[in-house]
């Protein structure tokens, strides 16, 4: 495996290091950037994470092993590789962190990149996938503000609706065992973009909330429900990322990303 560079950040000394397999321990508990010069290192990193992980629960008589998945297009040859990655003994449901607010057969909804991705999957038993709920009908608005008011109503009751199923599921406050999140560039992470009232929601454990392109209208885990991840990973692709990913490893508490509240964080940023 090429050389992984680990810049150690949150007040812990500078460094480096060469990963050949497992997991490097200098990263645990602070927000450090873990760089990758290929595709190949920065998917098998995060497949040995994953089962690592999935050993540990195992190893504990844990029964089930709960993962949220970022979308959009970054993370999908992770999730191909982790699909074919031999995993048994635990009951896997993998999570959204966020979906657009479109039809069931709309490209652009995270649910079906994620389907596909482990549409294959040689995991026994093989994973539960927990889809947002769709749309009662597919309609393309312009920008009038009546027409995202709409909509945005009609996502916040989905998103109840996604909020029960959690709770059905993991209890009245839910817990995952692993979140992999993305980073735009705007520092946003699921869909928590600036500005948005979704940031300062502290009781629900989903909420709409208005992207700035399209599909604009969005349903998103929120910042308590977040927390409750055992460990966060934010998935980063491309050196156009280098200045967000340098302010989200300072903390900036502007990039909503910098405030989820997980203590076991890490950037893992491939540069190509």
């Amino acid at each position: 495996m090429p050389a992984i560079q680990i810049r150690r950040t949150a007040g812990t000394r500078e460094g480096s290091g060469d990963i050949d397999s497992g997991l490097p321990a200098p990263y645990i508990q602070s927000m450090n950037v873990i760089e990758f010069d290929s595709e190949a290192s920065w998917v098998a990193f995060v497949e040995a994470e994953v089962a690592a992980t999935h050993a540990s629960r195992l190893e504990r008589g844990e029964t089930r092993m709960d993962i949220v998945l970022a979308g959009g297009a970054t993370p999908a040859p992770i999730y191909r590789a982790l699909a074919a990655h031999p995993l048994s003994g635990l009951e896997l449901t993998l999570w959204l962190g966020d979906e657009r607010f479109v039809g069931a057969d709309n490209p652009a909804r995270n649910g079906r990149m994620v389907a596909a991705a482990f549409a294959a999957s040689i995991w026994d038993p093989p994973p539960r996938i927990h889809e947002w709920p769709f749309p009662p009908l597919t309609r393309r608005l312009d920008d009038a503000p009546e027409g995202l008011a709409a909509d945005l109503a009609a996502a916040g009751e989905l998103c109840l609706k996604q909020e029960a199923l959690l709770r059905a599921e993991l209890g009245p406050e839910p817990r995952f065992s692993l979140a992999l999140l993305g980073l735009g560039p705007d520092g946003h992470t699921a869909s928590l973009f600036p500005g948005q009232p979704i940031l300062a929601e502290l009781g629900r454990l989903c909420g709409a909330s208005l992207a700035p392109g399209e599909p604009r209208v969005r349903m998103s885990f929120t910042y308590p429900l977040l927390a409750g991840a055992q460990k966060l990973r934010f998935l980063v692709r491309g050196r156009d990322k280098a200045d967000i990913v340098r302010r989200l490893a300072a903390e900036e508490t502007e990039l909503p990303a910098s405030r989820v509240a997980v203590p076991d964080r890490a950037i893992l940023y491939c540069l190509n």
